[in-house]
């Protein structure tokens, strides 16, 4: 941390430097009593100058803590988290779950891919998926964010179903003055997810189908029964006759 701070610690050395200079000049071309006025207010200043340099220090430090935070939150997560940028919409970084989910080797691998590549031809609805994903950035970039359902495909071709949260992020370039403006995508598999509720819907199919089968026989049961008690009722009369 104190090699980051050391290039503000020179600046204000220096500043420390010029001052004294000025100060001497000042001090020797000027009456005393003017001398010692103006030496007070470059005093002054220096101890503005001085406590703006103390809230920068603040700021920076409270910035890297939460850029240590995001970065970890960003590695750690679970789901695929990348970037894409205009005016092509490709990737240009990503975490290493990303890495994972893609079957990437690596964060260079995938980012060489386009977000075409990794993508069926078509979608599950018949659309075509570079066509559709246009619509998506495009619905983002205009609402600040859009989620949806996405059929993506593995770098080693396999296809999987996702949800995916596209999120509009508005960057300022310090020195350029510049807002650059980039999409973060969240992507979630849900392969696991939608196979379990495939089991559990062949499951709760098959006991519709018990239920059925139990349900006619108890109808053709209850029909029966009623012939029964038809053909007693009358035996009974036949018998009172």
């Amino acid at each position: 941390m104190n090699d980051k701070l050391q290039p503000a610690d020179n600046i204000r050395q220096e500043a420390k430097e010029r001052l004294k200079k000025i100060t001497d000049e000042i001090t020797f071309k000027l009456p005393e009593h003017d001398a010692l006025k103006l030496v007070h207010e470059l005093q002054v200043y220096q101890v503005e100058l001085e406590m703006q340099n103390e809230e920068l220090h603040r700021n920076r430090n409270l910035l890297e803590t939460t850029q240590d935070k995001y970065k970890a939150l960003y590695e750690s997560s679970a789901d695929a988290i990348m970037t894409l940028e205009p005016p092509g919409w490709f990737f240009t970084a990503c975490n290493p779950a990303t890495v994972k989910m893609f079957a990437a080797k690596n964060e260079a691998e995938f980012i060489s891919k386009t977000p075409y590549y990794l993508s069926p031809e078509y979608q599950p609805d018949g659309s075509c998926s570079s066509e559709k994903a246009f619509e998506m950035i495009n619905s983002a970039m205009k609402n600040g964010s859009h989620s949806f359902a996405w059929v993506h495909k593995r770098a080693n071709g396999e296809e999987f179903h996702a949800t995916v949260l596209l999120t509009k992020v508005k960057l300022h370039d310090i020195e350029s003055l510049h807002v650059k403006e980039f999409l973060q995508a969240t992507v979630r598999d849900i392969t696991a997810l939608e196979n379990m509720v495939e089991e559990r819907t062949k499951e709760l199919n098959g006991k519709i189908k018990e239920l059925e089968r139990f349900r006619k026989a108890t109808v053709e049961r209850e029909f029966r029964m009623k012939e029964l008690r038809d053909e007693i009722e009358k035996l009974k009369a036949e018998k009172g006759k």
